[in-house]
């Protein structure tokens, strides 16, 4: 049993319930501060109240305490049981829980290392705006790019977006000097801008990419 990992489960539970540490506290007549030991695993809940969060999620105790063991293949066969919408005992709703929960905190946990790194490539950028303010061609030029990257995130196909990240990270690699500009390169950029301004729709009888309505 690994403390810090039971710590990391019941803080998977208590986020995927959307409660601060107070909250998930107060279920257990508990103030955050224990909770929060709970998570850094610093130490373990009392067998009554590991029964209690389990309860609480719906999982075992089991889980709590060592993990999920299921193999890719049970894992598998229980979701697609769930899917196609046969029964499941108590014990199979509980594993099934187990599974979600796990993938929940998988992907809060790459969402949060993304944004953390993010931020700091973003933070770092602002400070150089803050030392060199943008004149007004800038702002302009800025504020046209914000707006075609939100048009493209609210209104444009999965397809637009891959493009124009893709698009930009080439860009970007080239002005870093971390890839040599090319006739090739300078080929392949034309094609893809073309490419993705075709693909806007342009027709007026249609709900346009660039409509402001």
């Amino acid at each position: 049993m690994n403390k810090i990992e039971v710590g990391q489960r019941i803080e998977n539970i208590r986020r995927h319930l959307g409660e601060n540490q107070s909250q998930f506290g107060e279920h257990f007549n508990i103030n955050k501060g224990s909770v929060s030991r709970w998570e850094n695993g610093k130490t373990l809940p009392s067998a009554d109240k590991l029964k209690n969060i389990a309860d609480l999620a719906n999982v075992s105790v089991n889980y709590l305490l060592y993990g999920n063991h299921l193999t890719v293949k049970e894992t598998q066969q229980l979701l697609n049981k769930r899917e196609s919408g046969q029964e499941v005992s108590a014990t199979e709703k509980q594993q099934i829980n187990e599974i979600l929960l796990d993938t929940w905190g998988t992907v809060q946990k790459q969402m949060n290392n993304s944004q953390r790194v993010h931020g700091k490539r973003i933070n770092k950028q602002l400070e150089i705006i803050k030392k060199n303010p943008i004149d007004p061609f800038n702002i302009e030029t800025l504020a046209n790019f914000l707006e075609l990257l939100n048009r493209i995130r609210s209104h444009g196909t999965q397809k637009q977006q891959l493009d124009l990240e893709e698009l930009i990270y080439n860009l970007n690699q080239i002005s870093a000097g971390k890839k040599p500009y090319t006739s090739d390169n300078k080929s392949q950029l034309q094609k893809a801008t073309l490419d993705l301004a075709k693909s806007f729709p342009i027709n007026l009888k249609h709900k346009a990419l660039f409509n402001n309505n």
